[in-house]
């Protein structure tokens, strides 16, 4: 792992829980290294750890290498997308770039929030199809071209003890990043108009890139495909909704570390979100009770956070106090962001969702027929269904008060299913993707030429073997 990224105790402890699972035994045979070590420490992981995984230190071990390329296609993405929106590197990424060296956390992925910057009114469905579609294009283009820059990368590295001792490497032939496309749907746990735990504000569309690898499996006691999921997420925003304030206060510019030349890049390129709305988020996802088992990481990072703004923080101040000391120096900092977004109908038309398929990650059938294809519309939407859940489509996170509300806006995006089924049932074999595109609204979206909601209704299903 990267000593210049973290500190040395800070990996030990990350490596002690995610590489040793806390074991003396499996700790020796790493650190002792000897020819017959590596077979003892992969026996052991069999016999003893058979329900671990090394998914945490893969992640964070793939992340840690290609960190300046990620940054890199951040930075290509938003320069792509500018007229349409803006791509805000925001989470632990965004934290670590503020703090001091010796305060940061390890980060498992990247995440880059994409806020469009389209007017909320009648329109909008038909433009965010048209965005939708430039950037999985766009996402097409850079899984091809990150092919061979990630492999060749990670193939240097290959020799070091941790990716030895994991297994960690490449099929002999590709593709190794793939895009991909998934709808996170909205969830809401209490019966009252007030937020619950696990509560989710929205419903997230997620692109992303994948990388797939081969590592060695604990359960199985051999080395098999492994598909590291996001090395980077780009989900959208939504406005007015949770997270999209993110663009109100971002940071341009940051500078990073290539790790083969150690030379600094500095990309003006690549947007951060800002130490201001981390502290809000922070407080915000606790006061909510959405991250109640995060509870004394979350107090750490917002003292850590808040000293930055107000040197009276101190590390034993709650989350409460910190954010008294700080609430008022935040609210000065924000800005109105003019929704003067422009994206080319006529461009996105041009779009083959179908071309880079072979670089897409196959999707989930699972997820498609729960979520995509299959679901009812009931009246009254409250009625429960044998096999159904609801969709909560008809809710919307109120940002002022911080309850439920209806969702009565007519531009507003929704799952116009009022139920979707528990269970995946089976895709049809002669499926009308058009008639699956979430949120289309005949009445509201008849102005949408058909060849643009043709496209967009087919990037869920791109990479599907039947």
């Amino acid at each position: 792992m990267d000593e210049k990224s973290y500190p040395i105790s800070t990996i030990n402890t990350f490596m002690e829980e995610n590489l040793f699972f806390k074991d003396a035994k499996l700790k020796k045979y790493f650190m002792r290294n000897e020819k017959r070590d590596l077979g003892k420490f992969r026996n052991r992981l069999h016999s003893n750890f058979k329900s671990k995984t090394f998914e945490k230190q893969i992640y964070v071990l793939i992340t840690d290498n290609i960190r300046d390329i990620i940054l890199d296609t951040i930075g290509e993405i938003s320069e792509t997308m500018k007229t349409m929106g803006d791509l805000i590197i925001s989470g632990g990424e965004a934290f670590n770039m503020y703090v001091d060296y010796k305060d940061r956390i390890i980060t498992s992925d990247i995440d880059a929030k994409f806020v469009p910057r389209l007017q909320l009114n009648t329109k909008y469905f038909g433009r965010l199809q048209a965005v939708k579609l430039l950037l999985w294009n766009k996402l097409g283009q850079i899984a091809k071209k990150l092919n061979a820059r990630i492999h060749k990368r990670l193939s240097s590295v290959s020799n070091n003890k941790i990716f030895k001792y994991l297994g960690l490497g490449f099929n002999k032939k590709g593709p190794f990043v793939t895009r991909r496309y998934i709808l996170i749907k909205k969830k809401k746990g209490s019966t009252t108009n007030k937020p619950s735990t696990r509560d989710v504000f929205i419903d997230v569309e997620l692109f992303a890139l994948d990388l797939n690898v081969r590592c060695f499996s604990p359960e199985k006691g051999k080395i098999e495909d492994f598909i590291v999921g996001g090395i980077l997420d780009i989900p959208f925003m939504r406005p007015k909704e949770f997270g999209y304030d993110v663009a109100k206060t971002k940071r341009r510019g940051i500078q990073y570390r290539n790790p083969v030349t150690n030379k600094i890049v500095k990309n003006k390129n690549v947007f951060v979100a800002s130490k201001e709305f981390l502290i809000e988020d922070i407080y915000l996802m606790q006061k909510l009770r959405l991250r109640p088992e995060k509870k004394e990481k979350d107090r750490k990072r917002l003292v850590r956070l808040g000293r930055l703004i107000d040197k009276r923080v101190k590390n034993s101040d709650t989350m409460d106090t910190v954010f008294k000391l700080v609430r008022s120096k935040l609210a000065k900092v924000k800005t109105s962001r003019k929704q003067s977004g422009t994206v080319s109908i006529k461009r996105a038309m041009s779009v083959n969702p179908d071309k880079y398929s072979n670089y897409t990650t196959e999707p989930s059938k699972e997820r498609l027929s729960k979520q995509i294809i299959h679901g009812m519309r009931v009246t009254p939407q409250n009625n429960k269904i044998n096999g159904y859940e609801k969709t909560y489509g008809n809710k919307q996170f109120n940002l002022k008060n911080y309850k439920w509300k209806p969702a009565t806006n007519n531009a507003y995006v929704k799952n116009e299913f009022t139920h979707r089924p528990i269970n995946a049932q089976k895709i049809p074999t002669n499926l009308n993707t058009s008639e699956t595109l979430y949120g289309f609204k005949p009445r509201r979206d008849g102005w949408v030429p058909k060849p643009l909601l043709e496209r967009a209704s087919k990037i869920p299903y791109i990479g599907l073997k039947r």
